[in-house]
């Protein structure tokens, strides 16, 4: 076997190592159902590849594979309650205890760099263990603790066996743990897909391929390249936590991990381990270096792509905004692929990445947040954090509508109940009017506009009260001089406002009409405006139960027979029609018509008004 695959079968053993603790909580089974299964498959492999794995099993290699098979247990266990990378430090301070346990039997004489790395890694294991003081985290970390020193005690057993019989101890420890945990899967959470697949994965890559790598891999490596490749396994492991299952350690873990890393280092490069040569282990080292400061360079270049694009949007400056929806419990890292899909992120994996390394950012905010392809990733999140839209939505209420026809509208948006709308502007006690207003309708007062409603919380005497809060702020209070002044009631006025609304469309023309209608009110003539006849039917275009109404001359709408204004404004007159009551235009006409575009006419005599009923076939 050529050297450099022997080490790529160490690093491969290393990476597959690293990930135990984030497959281990991926699932949400017991310790029990995880160790056993993940064993049970890992016998099977190596029982089945290796033929040494099947043959030898005296009374050392039980025992070594009992050392093995506690070891995985607490391993499990010890995930389960703190970090991955806690524990995974916290075992490899495996080589302390054996070098305590030597000098106790007295079997070996420690050498200066072993003597100097115990402290050093005791130090960091306290930092370690005291990482997170909580129950769980701290019984965790307790856990593995006791799992660093089975594995001291595996360590001093495979120093007693041959090669073959150390495979025969995995193997059987394996088997151990099968036998022992499975039984008590029967009472565990029933298996997931996922769960499944989290065993499998334990069982035949990480426990199984890795031994056989590892194994294989220390063939044709030095003692020293084993010693600092394996290194990988506590770097490494800390960080698929954190990729895969979001483990985020606490802030002495840092101190302590690179505490027990430095031991490690220190170790494994000053003792001069194996046959290799000085040359030779200071070429190792020298490619060690070199291959830290390509990839501090690698890594410096990706950290700036990444840099790159956080603070790169989308589109440049200048981008529309669109609303984009944020589902109740919603989180940050769930809402990536929607904003990849809905156009306003580059990429949902920088987003992603973006979270894990600024784990401070705000939360999203329920509701509909108003957002641009021109942002950066900051600010999308900055903007999803802020206060939502608001969930009212416009409704509009239509200039010359009846209370009715108000009505009808409300109940077929599904915001009220027929005559709801009806019922609350009938009764004008119980708001605030700081004007003239009639006893029984607030026909007329009712400012047609476009309000925000929301429809969970509608209420139409809500809706009333801002109407006539809109009527008051906007007509009254700004022209009550001028009202004064006009000689004129505000239910003159309001009246008048009604009938301009419905006899002519056009704003412009609108004064001119007030100036015939006054002068005809005033000369005690009827206004014959038909629209008031249509005011109490129905359906307004009812053209049969309109001529009715022409003929009836005890209706009191009926402006052809009856003189002087209608009873009631005969629905709700826009601003417009309002100022055109208050500013009526004098003009030398008494009649006017509208032509079948729609167009005035006006006359000054009957007789003129005749021709241009003629001429423009209207009557």
């Amino acid at each position: 076997m050529s050297h450099s695959r022997a080490r790529l079968m160490i690093v491969a053993a290393a990476l597959l190592w690293s990930t135990g603790g984030a497959a281990v909580k991926l699932s949400h089974l017991s310790a029990l159902q995880i160790a056993g299964g993940r064993a049970l498959f890992a016998g099977i492999v190596l029982w089945a590849v290796l033929p040494a794995a099947r043959r030898g099993f005296k009374p050392a290699v039980l025992l070594a594979g009992a050392y093995h098979a506690a070891n995985c247990v607490l391993f499990v266990f010890a995930n389960q309650q703190t970090t991955a990378g806690n524990v995974i430090f916290i075992q490899n301070i495996a080589p302390v205890w054996v070098l305590l346990l030597t000098v106790v039997f007295g079997q070996e004489r420690p050498r200066r760099s072993e003597i100097i790395s115990v402290p050093i890694s005791l130090v960091g294991v306290i930092i370690l263990a005291f990482d997170d003081p909580s129950p769980g985290r701290l019984i965790g970390n307790l856990a593995a603790l006791l799992a660093s020193v089975l594995f001291a005690l595996l360590i001093l057993s495979y120093r007693r066996l041959t090669f073959d019989e150390g495979l025969a101890a995995v193997t059987a420890g394996n088997f151990m743990i099968a036998v022992g945990c499975l039984p008590f899967a029967l009472h565990g959470p029933a298996p997931t897909a996922v769960d499944w697949g989290a065993i499998l994965f334990l069982g035949v890559l990480q426990q199984a391929t890795g031994h056989l790598l590892f194994i294989s891999g220390m063939q044709g490596a030095t003692a020293l390249e084993g010693a600092l490749i394996i290194l990988l396994e506590p770097i490494m492991s800390p960080l698929w936590a954190f990729w895969l299952v979001d483990e985020r350690p606490g802030p002495l873990f840092l101190a302590g991990a690179t505490i027990l890393i430095a031991a490690q280092v220190w170790r494994a490069l000053v003792d001069p381990m194996g046959a290799a040569p000085y040359r030779a282990r200071m070429r190792f080292v020298r490619a060690v270096l070199v291959l830290v400061i390509l990839a501090s360079v690698a890594g410096a270049g990706a950290y700036a792509f990444y840099l790159q694009a956080v603070n790169t949007p989308r589109q440049p400056a200048g981008a529309k905004t669109v609303p984009f929806p944020v589902p109740k419990g919603a989180t940050l890292s769930s809402l990536g692929s929607k904003l990849e899909q809905a156009k306003l992120l580059n990429d949902a994996t920088i987003w992603k990445i973006y979270l894990k390394l600024n784990p401070g950012v705000p939360s999203p905010k329920a509701g509909r947040h108003e957002l641009s392809a021109s942002m950066t990733i900051p600010e999308l999140i900055e903007a999803l954090a802020a206060k939502p839209i608001s969930e009212d939505f416009p409704l509009t209420m239509v200039e010359g509508w009846r209370l009715r026809d108000a009505d009808a509208a409300l109940a077929e948006k599904g915001l009220i109940a027929p005559g709801a709308y009806i019922e609350a502007a009938s009764d004008p006690t119980g708001y605030r009017i700081p004007f003239s207003a009639p006893s029984e309708s607030l026909e007329g007062y009712l400012l047609p506009d476009t309000y925000m409603v929301r429809a969970g919380a509608f209420d139409p005497r809500k809706l009333v009260q801002r109407q006539l809060d809109e009527f008051h702020a906007r007509f009254v209070k700004p022209h009550q001089a001028e009202i004064q002044r006009s000689g004129r009631s505000l239910s003159a006025l309001v009246k008048m406002a009604s009938l301009l609304e419905r006899e002519e469309h056009d704003p412009k023309n609108r004064p001119k009409v007030a100036g015939v209608l006054y002068k005809r009110l005033d000369a005690r003539t009827p206004l014959g405006v038909d629209a008031t006849s249509r005011y109490t039917i129905e359906n307004w275009n009812d053209r049969r139960a309109f001529l009715r109404k022409l003929r009836d001359r005890t209706d009191p709408y009926n402006t052809r027979t009856k003189i002087g204004l209608p009873p009631t404004p005969i629905g709700a007159p826009s601003l417009d029609a309002l100022k055109a009551a208050l500013r009526p235009k004098k003009s030398p006409y008494w009649y006017y018509l509208h032509d079948k575009q729609g167009r005035i006419h006006f006359a000054k005599t009957a007789k003129g008004h005749e021709r241009n009923r003629k001429t423009y076939n209207v009557y």
